[in-house]
């Protein structure tokens, strides 16, 4: 993600950074517009990255290795999602797709229709939201605790993360 994609209401999600190399999106549907939370924690993240920034050219990345350049995703994983993943005590096996299925489950439960997540999420069809990322709370297990905030403004369990996570039971 670059600076100058970032609006004051909204990130423009117009490339993708994989495997080493910058790309368009997958597909069409990837190039989106992602409209900041209402609770304005994202905008927050954002401005305090930009006051760290050394090099604040719009062309710049918004998130960079020391040495400025991107971000290795397996990196990142390892050396920052997974011991913060191991302290609160969730499955080694969440990973980057545990946290996009956890959003579609989210928006799916507190209401959001699903072109809109469809829309978030970059897809190109609502079954591929649904049907492949979608996680619905098992019928009978009965309400989730409230017990910790996300960063989403809700409250929620441990027990309700790790469901959302689409974690393994075997972990």
């Amino acid at each position: 993600m670059r600076w100058e994609r970032i609006h004051p209401d909204r990130i423009e999600v117009v490339e993708r950074f994989y495997e080493g190399e910058f790309d368009d999106n997958k597909t069409d549907a990837g190039r989106r517009s992602v409209p900041l939370d209402s609770f304005g924690i994202l905008r927050g993240v954002l401005d305090a990255a930009w006051q760290r920034s050394k090099d604040r050219n719009p062309r710049n990345l918004v998130f960079t290795n020391a040495r400025g350049g991107p971000v290795n995703r397996r990196n990142l994983l390892r050396r920052q999602l997974k011991p913060t993943i191991k302290k609160l005590g969730l499955p080694a096996s969440v990973d980057f797709r545990s946290f996009r299925t956890m959003h579609s489950s989210l928006m799916s439960n507190i209401g959001v229709r699903p072109e809109v997540t469809r829309d978030n999420m970059g897809h190109a069809t609502v079954d591929v939201t649904q049907n492949v990322y979608n996680r619905q709370e098992a019928a009978g297990s009965g309400p989730v605790p409230p017990s910790t905030h996300i960063g989403v403004g809700m409250k929620t369990s441990p027990r309700f993360v790790r469901l959302y996570l689409d974690v393994r039971s075997d972990d």
